[in-house]
Parts: structure tokens; C-alpha cells; sequence
């Protein structure tokens, strides 16, 4: 039923989809200004600070990484670094406020925190005199470039070795690419806790979405889309939905707007996970604009059931040397990982995260979160009881350790 109605919000979206080959530049003063994450912070009562970074491969992307000083010495403080996933930023680690969102429950365990941007969210910005080539990207370039630069600049301003790792979504599928092509990152993460890990897609779960992907690519590729723009949509239908998805006006309307989410990422089972007090805020803070290769990438590899590099066709060999992308090389990821994976999950299969934990070479936990759907691990009402007490054990668990927090990690024989 309502699997319809998205097809016809998708085909009416399309009819927004920017076609500009020119730049749109984020305004210095705008960033600052509008700078949803640092209000979050603020309000919640901790300090916050945001510093530019550059990605190595100098493509014109400026990105912003935010910043959560803890609440005791920030000198003893060891670095965590949390990333997000498709169409969101930073604040999907501080929407659900004080004493449950995950970032503001690390700083008050006395954690340095950081939050990550990816080139294309709405906290990262181009350079001047650039074009919409820029826009030609997807996880693997975040991962190999934005989120490098990210992980060697938190760990340059906290002045310690390695960190803990926190992703979600495309912030787990960025981590793979990383490490899987970067090996050397391997020995900078201390843990990463990957929360709806996503790399192999042969049995992703949403079988609405599944029967778009082709022509959605087709639209794309024919007319050359470099990004999706959702700004106008949310300009004219952000207003709207704040009234119609906040709980204090009427039960019907905001039921209507919890089907269509959960439409995309999966129905809870028994008890809804959301927090209805966050819908009309979630608006605020979705990332307008998302890289048409992004979207592409993900389709070719439920397309393919492979985990590899993006598909250029005829210029592949070009590109490769090779008819087909190369896979990633899972053997090269050796960093402790602990995952999570939800049963209600749409976005990702229990079959493909199994088929991946065969081939990883180091994980020490993984667990099943009961009655969990894909958003629940970032938007979800009991996350800190069910979830985030036990990374945050995890964690405590690996700093109280005899390990010295500046040694560098090595895979045992």
C-alpha cells in the first residue's frame, strides 16, 4: 500500500533533480550560522567545536568535522570518532538529546568525540572555480579520502595514535572500502562497533526499492545526473510534514508519516522504536543533496550481489585495467570489529551480513538487536538501554586495559 504511494513521491522527485553543471557553493558565514550540529551541542549544555579538512585527494570538497570536548580532562580523553550514513550528517548522533544520544553519552563517559561530514552532506562545502564533477563520487571516495583526512585529523588535534570507531549505515560501508584498499588505517582503530553494516547487497530486503533501481539508473545515466536535489522538495514540503508528523497534532497524520519511513527501512515487529518527538526535527537535518553515483554504486552492487568498486562499463578499463571493477579486499580489514545488525532491517539482509562476517578476519562480537529496524540504531527511543550501554562497556572495557592508549595495533599471528 504505501509501497506505492513512495513510488509516486520518487517519480515526483524526479522532476526536481538538478541538472546545473555549475557549482552551488555553501557560504562561509551560512556554515557557521546554520550550523545545526554545534546548536545541538550547544543546547545540550557541552562545548563543541568544528574544524575544515581537506580531503588528500584535492578534489575541491572542504568538509567540517565536529567536535564534543568531554566532560572531565579532554588530555586523558581517548578519541571516538562517529560517522554517518546516506542522506545525514552529524546530528544523527545528537538528534535524540541529552543523556540518550550516543555522542553526548561518550562525552560523558569522558570520551574526545568527533563527528564526521562527508563531502556532499549539508556541512561540507566546495572550493571556488569548480563543477559538478565534483559531484562524481560515492562511499568509495568518502571512504578513502574523506574519511582518512577525518580519522588523521582527530587524531592530530587529540594527540594519541588510534581511536574508536562508531559508523552507521554508509559510515560501515565507507569503513570497509577504507581499510579494505587503505590497510595501513587498520592500525589506527582500536574498535569499530559498525551498526547496520552494509557491503554485500545479493539479498537486500526492500523489494519495492529493488524494482526501481533500474530505472532510476537508467534516468541518471540518459540524462547525465551528477546529484539529486531534495532542497526545493523540502522548502515547499519541510513545513508540512513538521505539521503533520508532530505528535502533538494528530495521531492519524503522524502515523501516515512513521508508515512511509518505515516503508523504506523496515515496520518494528512489536513495540515502535522511533521517537515520535524527533520526527518533525528529522527534517531539519536530513543532507539535501546526495551524489547520484552514490545512489548507482549501491544499485550495482545489489544488481552484481558483489562488494566492489564502482562500475564505470566501458570505461572500466580505462579506469581498472580490467572488463570489471576489482572487489574490495575484505582480507585486508584486520581491525577489531564488533556488529550490529537489525532483524526488521529493509536496507540490510541477515544473509549478506553473514556472508561478510565469513570473509572478515577479526570480529569479536557480533549481535542481533531484537525488534530493531535500520534508522532505530540512531533514532531509537530505548538505543541507550539496548545498544549504547554496551558499546560503551565495549570501550570502557578496552581503556581500562593494560594497553597503553598510544601503541599502535597489531594483528596476532
Amino acid at each position: 500500500m504505501f509501497g506505492g504511494r513512495i513510488f509516486k513521491i520518487l517519480t515526483i522527485f524526479t522532476v526536481f533533480l538538478d541538472y546545473n553543471t555549475s557549482a552551488h557553493l555553501y557560504g562561509h558565514n551560512r556554515v557557521e550560522i546554520d550550523d545545526d550540529a554545534l546548536q545541538l551541542i550547544s543546547r545540550a549544555g557541552y562545548k563543541g567545536e568544528a574544524y575544515y579538512v581537506e580531503p588528500e585527494d584535492k578534489s575541491g570538497w572542504i568538509l567540517k568535522m565536529h567536535r564534543i570536548l568531554p566532560r572531565g580532562n579532554v588530555r586523558d580523553a581517548q578519541p571516538v570518532f562517529l560517522m554517518h550514513g546516506l542522506f545525514a550528517a552529524a546530528a544523527d548522533y545528537l538528534i535524540t538529546r541529552k543523556k540518550r544520544a550516543l555522542a553526548f553519552l561518550l562525552a560523558d563517559n569522558n570520551y574526545d568525540v568527533f563527528l564526521g561530514n562527508s563531502r556532499g552532506s549539508r556541512h561540507s562545502r566546495m572550493a571556488k572555480n569548480t563543477n559538478s564533477s565534483l559531484w562524481e563520487f560515492s562511499f568509495h571516495e568518502i571512504g578513502n579520502y574523506d574519511l582518512a583526512a577525518m580519522i588523521d585529523r582527530a587524531l592530530e588535534i587529540n594527540g594519541r595514535k588510534r581511536l574508536f570507531y562508531v559508523g552507521h549505515s554508509q559510515g560501515t560501508t565507507s569503513f570497509f572500502a577504507l581499510l579494505s584498499t587503505r590497510p595501513e588505517y587498520n592500525a589506527k582503530i582500536i574498535q569499530a562497533h559498525l551498526l547496520a553494516p552494509v557491503a554485500f547487497m545479493k539479498y537486500f530486503p526492500n523489494l519495492w526499492l529493488r524494482d526501481i533501481i533500474m530505472p532510476l539508473m537508467n534516468l541518471f545515466e540518459r540524462n547525465r545526473v551528477k546529484y539529486v536535489n531534495f532542497s526545493d522538495i523540502l522548502s515547499i514540503g519541510g513545513p508540512i510534514a513538521r505539521v503533520l508528523c508532530n505528535s502533538t497534532m494528530n495521531n492519524f497524520t503522524v502515523q501516515f508519516c512513521k508508515a512511509i519511513i518505515y516503508t523504506i527501512v523496515g515496520t518494528n515487529t512489536y513495540q515502535e522504536e522511533i521517537d515520535e518527538a524527533i520526527l518533525p526535527t528529522l527534517i531539519d537535518h536530513i543532507s539535501t543533496k546526495v551524489s547520484a553515483h552514490q545512489l548507482i554504486h549501491y544499485a550495482q552492487m545489489i544488481l552484481s550481489g558483489r562488494f566492489r568498486l564502482y562500475d564505470f562499463k566501458w570505461n572500466n578499463e580505462q579506469v581498472y585495467g580490467t572488463s570489471y571493477p576489482p572487489d574490495y579486499q575484505i582480507s585486508n580489514i584486520i581491525a577489531p570489529l564488533y556488529l550490529y545488525r537489525a532483524p526488521e532491517d529493509l536496507l540490510s539482509s541477515r544473509r549478506d551480513v553473514e556472508h561478510l562476517m565469513k570473509l572478515l578476519k577479526n570480529v569479536k562480537y557480533y549481535r542481533v538487536i531484537p525488534n530493531y529496524n535500520h534508522v532505530d540504531f540512531t533514532y531509537g527511543r530505548r538505543s541507550r538501554k539496548v545498544l549504547y550501554n554496551e558499546i560503551l562497556n565495549f570501550i570502557n572495557m578496552e581503556n581500562s586495559s593494560n594497553i597503553s592508549s598510544n601503541s599502535i595495533y597489531r594483528r596476532s599471528p
